[in-house]
């Protein structure tokens, strides 16, 4: 080899090493932190912890959450279990006049149902007492009521639709460039979530966003995938569903941070221990609070809601 070929060999092997260095010290972020996978498509549950997790710590307990909680975790308590239809690929859960409705996704098959509160303290399982229909082309989300309206998201279709919830008919039909995952009602904003690690707050009405984003961390780190909302007026705390976790996270919406979580493992369990086909869209989401103050909870593609007790701390 003539000493101008050694040279542009010795050239190229060291822009080589200088690649690979800059690659292995660059770390792209997430796009808006959303989770590589669709809920509308086949996701891989997260591993559990993060490599460098303390030695000890349960994957099966955290599963979903890609840290180690700091936050207190706290366990339910089943009091309850009520069979409902197990095809539901549940978006949004709440409770109105006396009545259970329940938003569930999937495109061509998306649906808002009604099912009266009665059945859930009665033998037989729930009985579809309405339902609207939305178009196939719409992938219907988290559901919530303001101001004696429901307010029912799209997730990527940017229509947020307003509903009578004594005749299901839609009364109007709002568009916003927004992603909608979950959504809970404070009194007086809607608070939206759309996967990642932040709440938005809209007026009701317009569904206009009202301030920037709320960052939800438990200590530093990020709390991601944050899907079906709630609002519990007890606590004053925001009800969340992780995507594929079994956790719900209990969120201060003045700081964003995480006070607690509820364990709904147990439950979690037991519905992927009696699946002939488990399903790795069939995660916990699903949560409302009836006029007694009762915490009803479930998941997609779950054949029971169940009814839960927890002491949360203080």
């Amino acid at each position: 080899m003539s000493r101008p070929r050694l040279r542009f060999g010795l050239s190229l092997c060291l822009s080589a090493l200088l690649a690979l260095l800059a690659i292995s010290l660059w770390h792209p972020a997430k796009a808006a932190d959303r989770p590589t996978a669709t809920q509308g498509q086949p996701a891989t549950p997260g591993s559990g912890v993060s490599p460098g997790a303390a030695p000890g710590v349960s994957k099966a307990r955290y599963r979903g959450i890609d840290f180690t909680p700091s936050a207190p975790i706290v366990p339910v308590k089943l009091e309850r279990e009520v069979e409902r239809p197990q095809n539901h690929f549940t978006q949004g859960l709440i409770f109105y006049n006396q009545l259970l409705y329940e938003s569930t996704g999937l495109y061509e098959k998306s649906a808002l149902h009604a099912y009266p509160a009665t059945e859930l303290d009665q033998k037989g399982g729930l009985g579809t007492e309405a339902q609207l229909n939305l178009p196939p082309e719409v992938f219907a989300e988290g559901v919530a009521e303001a101001k004696g309206d429901l307010y029912l998201l799209t997730w990527q279709e940017g229509l947020i639709y307003v509903v009578d919830p004594s005749t299901l008919e839609i009364k109007d039909t709002i568009r916003q460039p927004i992603e909608g995952w979950g959504l809970a009602h404070d009194g007086r904003y809607l608070w939206r979530s759309d996967g990642s690690d932040r709440l938005q707050k809209h007026q009701t009405g317009d569904f206009a966003p009202v301030g920037d984003p709320l960052s939800v961390r438990d200590g530093q780190n990020p709390v991601r995938r944050l899907n079906e909302l709630e609002w519990d007026a007890r606590s004053g705390l925001i009800l969340a569903n992780i995507w594929h976790s079994d956790l719900v996270a209990a969120i201060d919406p003045a700081s964003g941070q995480v006070r607690y979580y509820l364990d709904l493992t147990p439950l979690a369990d037991k519905e992927r221990a009696r699946s002939a086909t488990p399903d790795d869209q069939a995660v916990t989401n699903g949560l409302a609070i009836d006029a007694q103050g009762r915490l009803w909870v479930t998941g997609k593609l779950w054949p029971s809601v169940y009814l839960v007790t927890y002491s949360a701390p203080r």
